[in-house]
């Protein structure tokens, strides 16, 4: 396996960070990064995968890790973006350079969410979504509802006064958000129908092929009504949804010693044990 780091040229010309985990077959997948996480995160899952023989492309949004430019104030970069641009053109460097006979992409949280806004998500062959979710404050439980519903309307007013949103000063994550993706997800988070109520559902419907749509136990960013209720959106696609009742949490499933899930992850039958 032969890992190298990538710029990959997004549709508007911005240059992405990204690393290519090359097994030298025709299988490969993408990933799609959570929220504020950069494709680090990652690594691990991705060797894991490349080492049982199919290429693995990550990459940085706009604004993150090391696509980040030298300060967020002023930087001009939405949620939207990041689907339409981002990983449109994650998808589209994979199959230009690589070719390959099949294209799996695999969405974390975020990662997941906006996988219908990119143009080319026809070229993908399977979707794998772990942790994605309706960011609708109302799908949490109880007084975390609130919280959520909170923090959607006090995101906009602190990414203004800031120039971004400081994710890690307010320990809310590890890296800061450009104001544009920050406001743009609390405006969703708004809204009952999240990012279909501000972009044709169409996008998401017009998927055909294969969805498996993950939750996990004890995972307070996604809980499972709102993993339903983003996986209801793709009616056009055969959806299978599997929840992992482990206390996992929203992250740990790709961290180390969870290389049993890892394998499972991108099963065809993920509901067959081990």
């Amino acid at each position: 396996m032969d890992v190298r780091t990538l710029e990959i040229r997004a549709g508007d010309g911005f240059a992405l960070a990204g690393t290519l985990y090359d097994a030298d077959s025709r299988d490969a997948l993408v990933i799609a990064p959570a929220m504020g996480v950069k494709r680090r995160f990652y690594d691990a899952f991705a060797r894991h995968v490349a080492e049982r023989g199919r290429s693995v492309v990550t990459f940085d949004y706009r604004g993150i890790g090391d696509s980040r430019p030298r300060s967020l104030r002023g930087f001009d970069a939405t949620l939207a973006e990041w689907g339409r641009l981002d990983v449109a053109a994650a998808i589209d460097w994979i199959t230009r350079e690589l070719a390959p006979a099949s294209l799996n992409y695999l969405g974390h949280s975020a990662g997941g969410q906006i996988s219908g806004l990119a143009a080319n998500a026809d070229r993908v062959d399977r979707f794998v979504f772990v942790a994605s979710q309706s960011g609708y404050w109302r799908y949490w439980p109880g007084l975390r509802a609130y919280g959520l519903g909170a923090l959607w309307l006090a995101m906009p007013a602190i990414s203004r006064a800031c120039g971004y949103f400081p994710a890690k000063a307010l320990l809310f994550g590890s890296e800061d958000l450009p104001r544009g993706v920050a406001s743009q997800w609390a405006r969703w988070g708004r809204h009952p129908e999240y990012v279909w109520g501000y972009n044709d559902p169409a996008l998401y419907a017009r998927i055909t092929v294969p969805v498996t749509a993950y939750s996990l136990h004890r995972d307070h960013y996604a809980p499972r009504p709102a993993v339903d209720a983003f996986a209801a959106h793709f009616t056009g696609a055969p959806v299978t949804r599997v929840h992992i009742d482990e206390p996992i949490g929203h992250f740990g499933i790709f961290r180390r010693g969870r290389e049993a899930w890892w394998d499972r992850l991108l099963r065809r039958d993920p509901d067959t044990p081990l």
